[in-house]
């Protein structure tokens, strides 16, 4: 009960903080022969997304375009309606973590000015309710992080990667998650969790 309410108050320190502190900008690298473009939402994590994982959501809704950009791919293509453009495990899982970031984003994003997830209307939840377009198939942010995610990648780091958009939940990272470094991304994931947890 206690996290649960830290949780709900976290989201209204996300959305409210006056203090935002933006990262210093990174240059992301991705494979040329990639088979979706992160590069939109790696530039939201950047702009974005300080250093505690915080989100400035006033900005990010002024200028949602790099969001709507990815989602537009991540609607289109996946690992399921295109299992061909994902050939290893490592490209099917970060596109499924960056979708359930990016439309976590959006679901706060559609609903902005709110103080906590706990006021977005939605029945049951909004981890059940919220709609995420994925390769043509309509799936639940719990669908994409228990059904698929927690099913067919049995790795225990990648719910340290997952954010509810509340400080009860990991931190959402200054990056998206790119094929290419997703291991060392991922046990940077469950170390910073690890330590904020002490």
């Amino acid at each position: 009960m206690v996290l649960m309410v830290a949780g709900i108050l976290g989201l209204a320190y996300v959305v409210e903080s006056p203090t935002f502190v933006r990262p210093e900008p990174v240059t992301p690298t991705f494979a040329e022969d990639a088979s979706i473009d992160y590069a939109p939402f790696a530039r939201v994590c950047v702009q974005y997304v300080d250093s505690y994982g915080l989100v400035d959501y006033a900005a990010l809704k002024a200028a949602p375009d790099d969001l709507l950009a990815f989602l537009e791919q991540v609607a289109e293509i996946s690992p399921r309606n295109h299992p061909e453009a994902f050939r290893t495990e490592r490209e099917a899982l970060a596109y499924w973590l960056n979708a359930h970031n990016a439309y976590m984003l959006k679901t706060v994003l559609d609903a902005y000015p709110v103080k906590s997830v706990q006021d977005i209307p939605a029945e049951p939840d909004v981890h059940s309710a919220t709609v995420c377009v994925c390769g043509g198939e309509e799936l639940s942010l719990d669908d994409i992080e228990y059904g698929i995610i927690g099913t067919e990648f049995p790795d225990p780091r990648v719910q340290f990667a997952l954010s509810c958009a509340t400080m009860g939940c990991p931190w959402l990272p200054t990056e998206a998650f790119v094929p290419v470094r997703l291991e060392e991304q991922l046990d940077r994931a469950r170390d910073h969790t690890s330590k904020s947890m002490i």
